[in-house]
């Protein structure tokens, strides 16, 4: 398999963007699925945000900072962070407000499967009584499961998904 260097690949996107992909791919002597693989990559790990729904990730115009909050309840954060403890580990899920930096829900376990998540969102929603937020998160198997998204889509949320929280608040609570 031969290998490209960073320079050549983003070369090669953006004559794409000018010529289009096939052309492209043709006058460079590289595979069709080659260079869509690349542009593919650019645009999920690029500096824009992705909304998401299971594997593929349709782009928003906004980063969160962008969005503007008018009220509580609009926009929500969550991550897990992991807690050393004498006898293992703990695992907390917070659901931070991103309005007022309030946390409107949380859950704790010994580990970190979905049902953490799902159970600190459905436990922000009752204290809240909230509906169709937008609701943020990292691309972790815990959030992009069918469960969550379930759940999610239960309570009107929309799922936004960053990479390594860019633009976002990096949750740094403990």
């Amino acid at each position: 398999m031969r290998r490209y260097d960073k320079a050549f690949k983003e070369e090669a996107i953006r004559l794409s963007d000018e010529i289009g992909l096939k052309k492209a791919a043709e006058q460079l002597g590289i595979p069709y699925f080659t260079l869509q693989g690349w542009r593919k990559q650019k645009s999920q790990h690029g500096d824009r945000a992705f909304v998401g729904s299971g594997h593929s990730y349709a782009s928003v115009e906004k980063t969160p900072r962008e969005i503007e909050l008018e009220a509580p309840n609009q926009k929500w954060l969550s991550d897990i962070t992991e807690i050393p403890c004498s006898d293992g580990k703990l695992y907390l899920c917070p659901v931070l407000d991103c309005f007022n930096g309030e946390i409107v829900g949380l859950a704790m376990d010994d580990n970190m499967r979905k049902e953490l998540c799902i159970q600190a969102f459905e436990n922000a929603c009752k204290v809240r009584n909230a509906r169709g937020m937008i609701f943020h998160s990292d691309r972790g198997s815990q959030y992009t499961s069918q469960a969550f998204r379930d759940c999610l889509a239960s309570r009107g949320a929309i799922q936004s998904m960053f990479l390594l929280y860019e633009g976002v608040f990096k949750l740094h609570f403990f």
